[in-house]
């Protein structure tokens, strides 16, 4: 039924047990609100280069999804692929070794913000279904 969720992963069973369907809900609600404030700070520190920014959003976002999404998914292997970019130009920012040229992640963006848009209306969806 969904392409990226999996409703009977280790998330949701955990949490169903130990607070019920409120405590889902409530849980899985948050993760689509708080992905939407952070896509448009993801994409502000994409277009001002700033490295330690892009790693922190792109780090957020997929421990968000991490909860419902398996890590094996082929959406979070790319979105961890993305972090790895990320992470290496904001430790050399970090450290303050020189990056000779911006690294420009809008193609890394595009991707991830059409398929993550889609998790967080999947995640939406079916917290209102529970």
């Amino acid at each position: 039924m969904y392409k990226y969720i999996n409703p009977k992963g280790k998330f949701i069973t955990e949490y169903f047990e130990l607070g019920g369907k409120e405590l889902v809900y409530d849980i899985l609600k948050t993760i689509p609100k708080d992905y939407k404030n952070r896509i448009v700070d993801l994409e502000r520190a994409i277009k001002e280069f700033d490295y330690p920014a892009i790693q922190m959003e792109v780090h957020t976002i997929k421990a968000n999804f991490r909860q419902i999404v398996e890590v094996d998914h082929k959406f979070m292997i790319f979105v961890q692929e993305f972090e790895d970019a990320s992470r290496i130009l904001s430790e050399k920012f970090e450290k303050n070794i020189p990056i000779v040229k911006d690294v420009d992640f809008t193609g890394y963006f595009k991707k991830f913000k059409r398929e993550s848009d889609l998790v967080a209306y999947e995640i939406d969806d079916y917290a209102d279904s529970i």
